[in-house]
């Protein structure tokens, strides 16, 4: 069984607001995203971190941990989540609110390769670590000595044993990338409200770094 992660807590800077809230569909991109990870873990413990006194309004079957600090970063909140992980699962997808094209199929896909220390995208030439199932006991070792500084999601995959997947594996599941947007500002959230986004264009992706392999 795998569970699921998503991360709620950043400032939204670039988009002005807060994301979590955005309205998609009839309801908040926070409870968007959310569905579409439990499809994609299936009865796993999902849970979200989210800022200190940050609003949220009630999420059934999802349990929220809140950042003790104001905007830490997302490593620290996957050390909130990872150091008080309760649930029988070993590994987790992690994910963060602004991605509301995920493709529960492909994050199926990716909770069931289950090797080495992080299940890792990579889309274009560039890492996902924000769609990518993580083992909870063994990245907490090297979590605990990072998630108070501040190291970067790609600093962290760095230090981890990394089992690749590639975008020819990747598009058996999602055919155009989808589950790689992200809506950091708001041209990005229009873009995708309004079905303009270029499909599959590594343009497209607003979140990523080069690999390292």
């Amino acid at each position: 069984m795998v569970g699921g992660v998503v991360l709620c807590g950043g400032r939204s800077r670039r988009m002005g607001t807060d994301k979590a809230v955005l309205c998609l569909e009839g309801k908040i991109l926070l409870e968007y995203v959310l569905d579409q990870v439990r499809l994609g873990i299936g009865q796993g413990r999902l849970v979200v971190v989210a800022a200190a006194g940050q609003p949220l309004p009630p999420l059934a079957g999802v349990e929220v941990i809140r950042d003790e600090e104001a905007y830490p970063g997302p490593l620290a909140g996957l050390w909130k989540a990872f150091s008080s992980w309760e649930g029988p699962e070993e590994w987790a997808m992690v994910t963060g609110c602004d991605a509301p094209g995920l493709v529960p199929g492909l994050l199926r896909y990716l909770g069931s390769v289950q090797q080495g220390e992080v299940v890792l995208p990579v889309v274009g030439g560039y890492e996902q670590p924000l769609v990518a199932c993580y083992h909870i006991p063994k990245c907490l070792a090297k979590l605990r000595t990072m998630a108070t500084g501040n190291g970067s999601l790609r600093s962290f995959t760095a230090k981890l044993d990394r089992h690749e997947v590639g975008e020819e594996e990747i598009r058996r599941w999602d055919v155009q990338l989808e589950s790689f947007w992200n809506c950091h500002d708001p041209l990005d959230w229009e873009k995708w409200r309004s079905g303009k986004q270029n499909p599959g264009g590594v343009g497209a992706l607003a979140l990523g770094y080069p690999s390292q392999s």
